[in-house]
């Protein structure tokens, strides 16, 4: 009788652990985020997520009827999953489900509200703003994958490819920071406005890495995995005209594209933005450029960026847009670079430049 109670005990405390979920606090949480198998789930309502919400995590509201429905229609079960709702009320009840139907869940206690009073950033935006825009994974080789975005503008077939190359405030694993940006909502603004026929490309640069490292990581520099990627891209879609465009950390990425591929580019724009001093001046003279500077801008101000401007100038066959902003500084200039008019003066440029 001993030994049948034992059983039964044992058992069902197996069936209780296999049910369980892990509940912890605000840096333990962002540390199971690093996962690469782990997905941030959002089980609040829509409402709640458009004021604000963690960066890359996917909406699915545990009040309607069909939650566990939705989560196995768009969660495979090799995928951890990291959960959070407003206070942790919701989100543990949520947790314990997803445990009981065979998911490793990692809960945040005390929610966004704790997250937010441990001074992280959320991100605001509506969920059907995101959704437009395509998410993708390119595996550049066995070591390293590139997460983007794409779009297509216009009703007609597209005929162009834009790059948009996010500043550092963007960097993560998230797919979702990029698209959210101020100068890329900027870009897809005036591509609506202008009626451009093309597809749109916002790659994701993790936080370890750089636009324009010079030191090859798992395989690849970044520049390398762009290439790839953008050829990919104009194999998949048979698009000639490309399209660079970055601000900031993303600039000096547009900066180093050029220098390295300078027969791949139609025109490009950059703001606020230095080169590296082995930027090849005579290759970037090669794709007709557009470069917007602050006046005050004490990171990548015009004593740092002139230089290397002039030096492109003065290139046989070049063609240079060079503005400076008065008064701007780092943030400013960013803002303020994507009008209409050096938009304009971008696109123009429609024919290939060799």
């Amino acid at each position: 009788m001993k030994k049948c109670l034992s059983a039964i005990i044992l058992l069902t405390t197996i069936q209780l652990s296999a049910a369980d979920f892990t509940s912890v606090n605000v840096e333990n949480f962002i540390r199971e985020t690093w996962n690469p198998s782990t997905v941030i789930v959002d089980v609040r309502t829509e409402s709640e997520y458009t004021e604000g919400h963690l960066a890359g995590a996917l909406l699915i509201d545990f009040k309607q009827t069909d939650f566990m429905q939705q989560v196995s229609d768009r969660l495979p079960k090799n995928k951890r999953l990291a959960v959070y709702c407003r206070s942790g009320k919701r989100s543990k009840q949520a947790a314990l489900q997803l445990a009981e139907a065979g998911y490793v869940v990692t809960e945040l206690d005390g929610g966004i509200l704790a997250w937010q009073e441990a001074k992280k950033k959320v991100v605001k935006g509506s969920k059907a703003e995101l959704e437009r825009y395509e998410e993708h994974l390119f595996q550049v080789n066995k070591q390293f994958a590139v997460k983007y975005r794409d779009v297509q503008v216009g009703e007609e077939e597209p005929t162009q490819l834009i790059i948009y190359l996010h500043s550092s405030s963007a960097c993560g694993i998230d797919n979702e920071l990029p698209v959210r940006q101020p100068t890329f909502k900027q870009l897809m603004r005036y591509a609506e406005e202008a009626n451009l026929s093309a597809r749109i490309l916002v790659p994701q640069c993790r936080v370890d890495r750089r636009w324009n490292e010079y030191r090859p990581m798992q395989g690849c520099m970044m520049s390398e995995a762009l290439f790839a990627l953008i050829k990919d891209y104009q194999k998949q879609y048979g698009l000639q005209e490309v399209y660079i465009l970055g601000a900031s950390f993303g600039g000096a990425g547009v900066w180093r594209m050029l220098s390295d591929y300078p027969k791949m580019f139609t025109a490009a724009m950059l703001a606020a933005a230095y080169p590296l001093k082995n930027i090849k001046t005579k290759q970037v003279a090669k794709t007709p450029l557009c470069v917007v500077l602050g006046e005050n801008d004490n990171r990548s101000g015009v004593e740092k960026v002139e230089p290397t401007v002039k030096e492109v100038e003065a290139q046989k066959g070049s063609n240079v847009r060079y503005i400076v902003i008065d008064g701007a500084d780092h943030y400013q200039a960013c803002n303020e670079a994507f009008t209409k008019e050096n938009l304009d003066w971008v696109f123009q440029q429609t024919a290939p430049h060799k």
